[in-house]
């Protein structure tokens, strides 16, 4: 006797489903929101994930999301979505794009459902505590490690879909980001020390740069200024620094 899918779901829901809603195309917009906590100058990284309360995959984790309406654009159905099963609508000083499409025909038993992905680096200070609605059971901010959630002993949670693909992808792309542009900066308080955008850099770049390398590197750029008039290129582990103004707008 074969066993329940890991989707959750038997046959005739299947049937039920696809007799209701049509076996697709359907469209859905998913949001990859992504943070560092830091203790101390250390940074520690989390991913805000849902736990599904229906089938499929009902008590996986996923990604907030969920199918696009008539009348939504895409990213505005990911950021509906993200506000009925969390709570948080505050992406205001997020760094937000288009991460990807996934579109693999068993992905969803449910139906043929294309998912069109958005990544969210957002400041940890700007962040409310999230609290379950809608379609989730429980939403909250996970540790990550290479960019999949893992428990206390560090083993990798069970997710819902292909969203551990959605989370590698996701992982690989802040990445470049870290190594090619300022939008990390997005993960970092108003002000913060050389040390802390030093750590954040060599955390998400994967790359090792003495400190003071790496803080001439963002001033070269007009990324970051000096709070308080200090001299940029006597930077210590102490100084304070911050965006410019120009940058934040």
């Amino acid at each position: 006797m074969m066993g329940v899918p890991r989707h959750g779901m038997t046959e005739d829901q299947i049937r039920a489903s696809r007799q209701r809603w049509g076996a697709g195309p359907h469209l859905a917009a998913d949001l990859v929101v992504f943070s560092l906590r830091f203790q101390g100058d250390e940074p520690e990284p989390v991913v805000l994930l849902i736990e599904r309360k229906r089938p499929p995959y009902a008590g996986y984790l996923a990604c907030p999301g969920g199918f696009v309406d008539l009348h939504e654009d895409l990213e505005a159905a990911a950021r509906r979505e993200l506000a009925e099963e969390t709570g948080l609508t505050n992406l205001e000083r997020a760094y937000v794009e288009q991460l990807g499409a996934w579109g693999n025909p068993d992905r969803d038993p449910r139906g043929r459902v294309v998912s069109v992905v958005y990544l969210a680096l957002v400041p940890w200070a700007s962040l409310a505590l999230p609290h379950a609605g809608d379609d989730a059971s429980q939403a909250s901010f996970e540790r990550i490690q290479d960019g999949l959630p893992v428990d206390r002993t560090g083993a990798v949670r069970d997710l819902a879909f292909d969203h551990d693909d959605v989370l590698r992808r996701a992982w690989r792309r802040i990445g470049d980001l870290a190594r090619s542009s300022s939008a990390p900066l997005r993960l970092l308080p108003d002000t913060f020390t050389g040390a802390k955008l030093a750590g954040a850099w060599r955390f998400l770049s994967g790359e090792q740069a003495d400190e003071p390398t790496i803080v001439r590197s963002f001033a070269r750029r007009g990324w970051i200024e000096p709070v308080g008039g200090t001299d940029l290129w006597q930077a210590t582990s102490t100084q304070v620094l911050a965006a410019p103004a120009w940058w934040r707008e």
